[in-house]
């Protein structure tokens, strides 16, 4: 029994031993078999001039990442191609928004220029009616008024003016007017005619007064405030009262003329007006012999002896001083400012100061110079 048990485990060991012989003659073959491969891929490379034992071996799961790349971009392409309807259908949601809410605009602005026009047609067609009415029915003179003075009436400016009543306001021509009724009324320095709604016409008039007279060549040119000649007289009688200017030229001016134009008149009346504002005295006349040669006569007993008009005014507040604080109301004489910043006075004795006085204005008084007389050249 003992025997039999031997031999069975020595078969089993045998059994268990032959599959590691057979394991080790194929791990030699398959040696043998690879080293013959390395020995046939030398024997390849030195035929082709190139070591391919050097070449790095591709890795195995490259093909996969290209693979996986590749189905990346399938499906990258195909949800794109499943977007692209969406997208079309999106843009052209959008571009029909636009397009109407462009025609939305342009008609907006065709009812804003439709609206526009509409009105303007409107307030056309009512000024025109307006303007219509105004002339034809509305605004018809029924009242004429005259204010500031003049012997004028209303109806005898409206006959020279050539305007009657029932005439339109609106259709006159106001300026044609005033120089109508100035051409023709020489005792009128200014008027102005202003239309008073709805139905009166007003003359605003400023009468032509004497103010000023010219003595030259033995006439006597009586002048307005305004600049007028309204008068020529041969004598002063009933204008005693009226400032004696004389040098100026006015022989060739007509009745009814102005003046203003002249230079040697505009010169006369600045000097007029810095005399009364100075308040130097009673200004009785002035000579002005070529213009450099001023003399004023002052109340018939001072002669201020100006000389040119440059630097009037100092010479007048110099005169001014003199005439408060060092002459004295009794004394009579020439008073002489004719060089800038001085002053001279020589007392004179009444037949001595005839010869100096310009022709001057007697009033209630006798004047030693009579308007008469011609001054002294």
């Amino acid at each position: 029994m003992k025997r039999q048990k031997l031999k069975k485990r020595k078969v089993n060991m045998n059994q268990h031993s032959a599959p590691r012989v057979k394991s080790k003659e194929i791990s030699a073959g398959q040696k043998k078999r690879e080293k013959a491969q390395r020995q046939f891929q030398q024997k390849q490379a030195g035929k082709g001039g190139t070591n391919t034992a050097q070449r790095p071996a591709r890795p195995v799961n490259g093909m996969d990442a290209r693979q996986r790349a590749a189905q990346r971009r399938a499906i990258e392409m195909q949800q794109l191609l499943q977007d692209i309807p969406q997208a079309q259908e999106k843009n052209k949601k959008r571009m029909r928004d636009q397009a109407r809410a462009e025609n939305s605009r342009r008609h907006k602005k065709r009812r804003r220029r439709n609206r526009s026009l509409y009105y303007i047609l409107i307030l056309f067609f009512v000024l025109i009616t307006g303007i219509t009415l105004s002339v034809t029915v509305f605004f018809n003179i029924k009242t004429m008024t005259v204010t500031g003075g003049g012997d004028y009436t209303a109806e005898e400016l409206a006959r020279i003016g050539n305007v009657a009543a029932g005439d339109n306001l609106f259709r006159l021509n106001l300026s044609r007017m005033e120089e109508d009724i100035l051409k023709q009324s020489i005792d009128i320095d200014e008027i102005s005619i202003k239309r008073s709604l709805p139905e009166t016409l007003r003359f605003e008039v400023t009468p032509a007064s004497p103010a000023l007279a010219v003595y030259f060549e033995k006439q006597y040119y009586i002048l307005s405030s305004g600049g007028r000649l309204i008068a020529v007289s041969e004598s002063p009688e009933g204008y005693e009262e009226l400032i004696i200017v004389t040098g100026i030229d006015l022989s060739k001016q007509k009745i009814g003329s102005f003046v203003n134009s002249s230079e040697d008149y505009q010169e006369a009346n600045d000097l007029l007006e810095s005399l009364s504002a100075h308040e130097l005295g009673s200004v009785n006349g002035i000579s002005m012999k070529n213009g450099v040669e001023i003399k004023v006569n002052i109340g018939n007993r001072i002669c201020l002896q100006i000389g040119s008009a440059i630097g009037l005014e100092d010479k007048l507040l110099l005169a001014r001083q003199l005439l408060a604080e060092e002459i004295s109301e009794s004394e009579t004489g020439v008073l002489d400012v004719s060089e800038s910043g001085k002053a001279y006075f020589r007392p004179m004795n009444e037949e001595e100061l005839v010869k100096e006085l310009p022709k001057g204005k007697t009033g209630s008084t006798e004047d030693s110079d009579s308007p008469e007389a011609e001054p002294k050249e």
